[in-house]
């Protein structure tokens, strides 16, 4: 903290007194800390997977990085056929569309369960990712699929919902009792945020 000393003259029934005045300025805050990502397609070690890149942040949430788990889970069904899910339609929030499906108890969600059960260097926090998050992560890690069509957590009607396509990577619907593999991701908000 610096201390300013400034002389002031007031006067008082005609008579000038001086006086001295102390202000205090505070010292400016040290600048946030800023984490540097690794490149695109590598892994970042302690956050659990590969970078993905930024994701822009939708309807006032702040943008933030996304990690693409390198577990892999095969043969599983979106789940719930027949019976559309409320809060789990959104294109670009699959953390929220993963817990509106996880939080149904009136259904089984077995690729929203298998993505929200990973645990990966100490973070539990993934979630099935929405279809624009599953797109980044395609576009920024294709060694990751491989083969078949990935699940994302966006469903289109009670019977499908997107994914995506390993081989030519575009994205369509697909029946939700069908199987499909799940790649789970997270978030790290940084702030502020540097690539």
């Amino acid at each position: 903290m610096q201390i300013h000393i400034a002389h002031a003259v007031i006067h008082f029934g005609g008579q000038a007194l001086m006086s001295e005045l102390l202000t205090a300025t505070p010292e400016p805050a040290p600048a946030a800390a800023s984490i540097t990502p690794p490149p695109i397609g590598t892994y970042w070690a302690g956050q659990g997977g590969i970078y993905a890149g930024v994701m822009r942040g939708r309807d006032g949430q702040a943008d933030y990085h996304l990690i693409v788990a390198q577990e892999e889970g095969n043969s599983l069904p979106w789940g719930e056929y027949g019976r559309e899910v409320a809060g789990a339609a959104s294109e670009w929030d699959g953390e929220a569309n993963t817990a509106a499906l996880t939080e149904d108890t009136d259904g089984d969600h077995h690729a929203a369960d298998h993505a929200a059960s990973l645990i990966v260097d100490g973070h539990a926090d993934f979630y099935l990712p929405a279809r624009r998050e599953l797109r980044l992560a395609w576009t920024s890690c294709p060694e990751l699929f491989t083969e078949g069509w990935h699940w994302s957590s966006t469903q289109t009607s009670a019977h499908y919902a997107w994914c995506q396509g390993a081989s030519v990577g575009y994205q369509t619907t697909y029946g939700r009792g069908n199987t499909g593999r799940v790649r789970a991701v997270r978030r790290f908000k940084a702030h502020p945020l540097t690539t």
